[in-house]
This record gives structure tokens, sequence and C-alpha cells, in this order.
């Protein structure tokens, strides 16, 4: 799990940064996985944005980290924050 001062430098770093992965309508496929998987081993926090369509945006975004091996940082709306030590 993510601690306090470790959540809140993540946050702020990646406050202004336009969402690095937009997930669509067809929702959480292979390549979407494969994607923030690879850019979570880059930059070890990135932000995602998802489509309006996905409903259950709290289990959507559980399944996400699960599929990735990331934390999640921070939800909020449509936005989301994961995380992943190098």
């Amino acid at each position: 799990m993510v601690d306090k001062t470790t959540r809140k430098e993540i946050i702020t770093s990646l406050g202004p940064e336009t969402p690095s992965v937009i997930i669509g309508r067809n929702g959480l496929t292979q390549a979407v996985v494969d994607e923030i998987a690879s850019q979570l081993k880059k930059k070890g926090a990135i932000k995602i944005s998802l489509h309006p369509s996905i409903e259950h945006r709290d289990s959507f975004v559980e399944t996400l980290c699960k599929s990735t091996d990331a934390e999640l940082v921070d939800l909020r709306g449509r936005k989301a924050i994961l995380y992943r030590k190098r």
C-alpha cells in the first residue's frame, strides 16, 4: 500500500499532466493492459482517463490494478492515478 507521503507526492507530480492512457468504450482489452503495464514500468506512476460509458468505476479500476500489478493512488471522477514500484 502507498503511504501518505508517497501518495501526496505522486498526486502532486501528476496533477497538471494529461492522462497518458485513455480507456475507451471497448473497456479493458489486452492491448490496454499491456500499454498500462509498459508505462508503469517506465514511469512508475501514470494517470488514466476512463470513458463515460464505463459504469462501476471502482470495480473497473480494481480489476485494472490486479491485471497490471499496480496500486490505486487516487480515483476522482473519470481520472485515476496508478502506481507500481519500479
